[in-house]
C-alpha cells in the first residue's frame, strides 16, 4: 500500500498529460535480456561459428551501439540497474544472490513496470528474475501482472553446471522451482526447453494484449550454464553448444517479431536486445567471446560490461544506423517513462539518463553521461569520462589458463591492477597505461570518483534484510549452542584492496569508545554497542550502510572459570570472511550458504578475562554473522 501511494505521489504532476493521451498512442515495450552473452557474440557484431539473422535484421532495420553498457557485470545487479535505473550499489544490490536470500531489490524501490502499469500498460516478466526470490521481492510484487520463469539462476539446482539430471545431487541447492505468478508449477524443469517455453509464454502475452500497450520484460535463462538447448537446434553450429543456445534465442527474437508483424504492432513497439554481462570464459567452449575487449563476466574491464545492443522501433528509430554514444541499461527507465506519457521518479537519486535523442537519431545528439563508474559488488573499480577510462587498483579474475570444457569453470587466477589510465578510442582493449603520461586526467577521474563515493553514501538505499530463512538453517543446525549476540562494532572500513584483507585499522589495535576514527569520504565512526536479542543472527547490512567500505570490528569479553578450548560456530549468509583475534578462522566463499562442518572452529582460551575481536570482510551479498559457543559455553562466567 505504501509502495503504490509513493508511485503516485511522484506520478500526479503527470496525470493530466496521461488523461489526455489515449492508450493507443502510448508504444509497447520489449526488453529482451540474453544471459552471459558477449559483445562478439551477434552476427552483426562479428561473431563466427553460429549466425542470428533476426538480430541483424533488427539491426539494419533500427540501430545498433557499440559503447552500450550494463551497470554491473554480474547477474543480479545488473538486473536491478535495468529495472531501477540505477547503480546496483545504490539500491542494495551488489551482489549475486543466492536462493532463500534474506535481501534483494527492495519492494520500495520504483521499476519500470510499475511506472508502466500506473500508465495502464499490461505488464509481464517472463523468464530469470534473480532479484530476490522472497515473496515481498518477486516480480508479481513489483510491478508485473504476470510472471513465468525461473527464480535465480538455472546454474543453482542440485546438478549445478550439468543441464541433465544425472549423477548425484549436490546439498548445496535445492530443486529448482519454475513459477507461474506466485505459484510453483514445476520442480527442475527440463532446461532444453526454457527457451522454447518463454518463447512460446511470451508470445501469448503480446496476443493476449495486442489491443493495448504492453511491456514484456523477457530476461532469458540461457546462455548462462548449464547450457540448454532444444533438439531442434542442438547440434546445429560449427561453434558447438553454445553456438546452438544463440541461434535458438535468435529464433525466439524472430518468433516475438513475427507475432508484432500479424499483429500490426510493429510500428508501435520498441524493441531492445542486450545482455546483461560479458561472456563466462572460464567455462571454455560453453562460452561466447567479448573481442576485442578485454576479460569478461566478473570483471570491470570493458569484456565485462560493455556488451552488445540493438533497437528497434519502425518510423521512430532510424533504420540501420550505428551509434557510438556512451548508452547504458539504466537509461531504460527514465526513457520509456517518458514515452509512455510518466515520468522518471523524483524522490530519489536516479542514475539512468533519458537517450531518446540519440535514439530518435537527433542531429547532433551526444551521450547525455559525462562519467560512468564501474562498479564490482559495492568496490568501485573503474570510471570513464569520455575516451578515458581509469582503473583503480584492485583484484579481479583473470583467465590466464586453459579454460574448462562442457559447462565446468578452470583456468581463472586471482591478479590485479594497478593504477591505470586508458584511451578506449585508440585502446579498446586496455592493455596500454597512459597513467604516468596524464597526471592532470588521473586526478580529474580520481576526483570524479570520490565525489561518486560520497553521493553514494549519502543518498543510497540501503538493502532490506526481508528473510531470516538463512539464518534459521543456522539456527536450527547449531541450536545446541549459545549464541553469542551482544557485541561492540565499529565500520565500516574500505576493504577495496581485496589482497587477503592484511591491511590493519587502528580498531585492531585499540579499544577507547568515545574515540572517532575517519574512514573513506572522511566519515566518522565510533565504537557502537549493539545489544541483540538471543538467538538472532547478526545482520551489519542493517545497521550499516552499503557502499564500497565493508570490514567491520566486533568486539566482546568473555571471562572464563579456567583454561578451555571453546568450539565455535561460524556463518553469514554469503561470501564473509572473519577473523578472531588476528587468525582467519572462516572463510564462507561467496555462492554457498555457511556450512557448519566447516564453519566450526576450536579456540584456546585462558582462565579470567578474554578479549575476542572479530573482524568481518564481506564478500557477497549478505553481510552478517553469527557467533555461537557449541562447546564449553558452561566454562562461561
Amino acid at each position: 500500500m505504501i509502495k503504490t501511494f509513493l508511485t503516485l505521489l511522484f506520478l500526479i504532476p503527470f496525470v493530466i498529460l496521461s488523461c489526455q493521451n489515449s492508450s493507443t498512442d502510448k508504444p509497447n515495450i520489449i526488453i529482451i535480456f540474453a544471459d552471459d552473452q558477449g559483445y562478439a557474440d551477434l552476427g552483426c557484431y562479428g561473431a563466427e561459428g553460429f549466425s542470428t539473422p533476426n538480430l541483424d535484421n533488427m539491426a539494419n532495420e533500427g540501430m545498433r551501439f557499440t559503447n552500450f553498457y550494463v551497470a554491473a557485470p554480474l547477474c543480479s545487479p545488473s538486473r536491478a540497474a535495468l529495472l531501477t535505473g540505477s547503480y546496483p550499489v545504490r539500491v542494495g544490490v551488489p551482489a549475486v544472490l543466492e536462493p532463500d536470500s534474506p535481501t534483494g531489490l527492495d519492494p520500495g524501490e520504483i521499476t519500470i513496470a510499475e511506472i508502466l502499469k500506473e500508465q495502464g500498460y499490461a505488464t509481464a516478466c517472463i523468464g530469470k528474475w534473480h532479484m530476490g526470490d522472497h515473496p515481498t521481492m518477486m516480480p508479481t510484487n513489483q510491478g508485473f501482472d504476470e510472471y513465468f520463469g525461473l527464480p535465480y539462476s538455472n546454474s543453482q539446482w542440485p546438478w549445478r553446471n550439468n543441464y541433465k539430471k544425472e549423477g548425484p545431487r549436490s546439498e548445496l541447492y535445492k530443486d529448482l522451482p519454475l513459477y507461474h505468478n506466485k505459484k510453483i508449477v514445476e520442480l527442475n524443469p527440463d532446461q532444453n526447453q526454457l527457451t522454447s517455453r518463454y518463447t512460446e509464454f511470451a508470445v501469448e502475452f503480446i496476443k493476449a494484449n495486442k489491443d493495448k500497450p504492453f511491456f514484456l520484460y523477457l530476461p532469458h535463462s540461457m546462455a548462462h550454464v548449464p547450457l540448454g538447448v532444444s533438439e531442434k537446434f542442438a547440434g546445429k553450429t560449427e561453434y558447438g553448444r553454445y553456438g546452438d543456445v544463440i541461434e535458438e534465442i535468435d529464433w525466439s527474437v524472430g518468433e516475438i517479431l513475427k507475432t508484432l508483424e500479424k499483429n500490426n504492432l510493429e510500428n508501435k513497439t520498441l524493441v531492445i536486445y542486450t545482455s546483461d554481462n560479458g561472456p563466462s570464459l572460464s567455462v571454455g567452449n560453453h562460452a561466447g567471446k567479448a573481442y576485442p575487449l578485454r576479460e569478461g563476466k566478473g570483471t570491470t574491464f570493458e569484456g565485462g560490461m560493455r556488451v552488445p545492443c540493438v533497437m528497434r522501433w519502425p518510423d521512430k528509430i532510424p533504420s540501420g544506423s550505428i551509434n557510438h554514444e556512451m548508452v547504458t541499461t539504466m537509461d531504460f527507465l527514465p526513457t520509456v517513462a517518458l514515452l509512455a506519457g510518466s515520468h522518471a521518479p523524483v524522490d530519489r537519486v536516479i542514475d539512468g539518463k533519458d537517450i531518446w535523442p540519440l535514439l530518435s537519431g537527433e542531429p547532433g545528439a551526444k551521450t547525455p553521461y559525462d562519467v560512468f563508474f564501474y562498479h564490482w559488488d559495492s568496490e568501485l573499480q573503474a570510471v570513464r569520462s569520455g575516451s578515458w577510462k581509469l582503473h583503480f587498483p584492485h583484484m579481479y579474475r583473470q583467465q590466464a589458463e586453459t579454460p574448462g570444457t562442457n559447462g565446468l569453470r578452470a583456468g581463472e587466477i586471482d591478479a590485479s591492477i594497478g593504477l591505470s589510465l586508458f584511451n578506449l578510442d585508440a585502446d579498446i582493449g586496455e592493455t596500454k597505461n597512459l597513467a604516468g603520461q596524464h597526471p592532470g586526467i588521473v586526478q580529474k577521474l580520481t576526483d570524479v570518483a570520490d565525489a561518486h563515493l560520497k553521493d553514494l553514501v549519502e543518498n543510497s538505499r540501503a538493502p532490506v534484510d526481508i528473510s531470516d530463512i538463512n539464518w534459521r538453517r543456522y539456527q536450527d543446525r547449531l541450536s545446541e549452542g549459545k549464541f553469542i549476540t551482544d557485541w561492540w562494532l565499529i565500520g565500516p572500513f574500505d576493504n577495496s584492496s581485496r589482497k587477503g584483507m592484511e591491511k590493519v585499522y587502528p580498531p585492531e589495535k585499540e579499544f577507547i569508545p568515545n574515540r572517532k576514527y575517519t574512514t573513506r569520504n572522511n566519515r566518522q565512526v565510533i565504537w557502537q554497542w549493539y545489544d541483540g536479542k538471543e538467538n538472532a543472527y547478526i545482520s551489519l547490512a542493517k545497521l550499516f550502510k552499503h557502499s564500497d567500505e565493508d570490514v567491520v570490528y566486533a568486539r566482546r569479553i568473555f571471562n572464563l572459570k579456567e583454561n578451555v578450548n571453546l568450539k565455535i560456530g561460524l556463518g553469514s549468509n554469503d561470501g564473509v570472511k572473519m577473523w578472531i583475534n588476528g587468525k582467519l578462522v572462516h572463510s564462507n566463499i561467496v555462492a554457498r550458504t555457511a556450512i557448519p562442518n566447516d564453519d566450526v572452529v576450536t579456540v584456546p582460551f585462558k582462565k579470567g578475562e578474554n578479549v575476542i575481536l572479530l573482524k568481518i570482510d564481506q564478500l557477497g551479498g549478505g553481510w552478517g554473522f553469527f557467533f555461537t559457543i557449541i562447546e564449553g559455553a558452561e566454562y562461561l562466567l
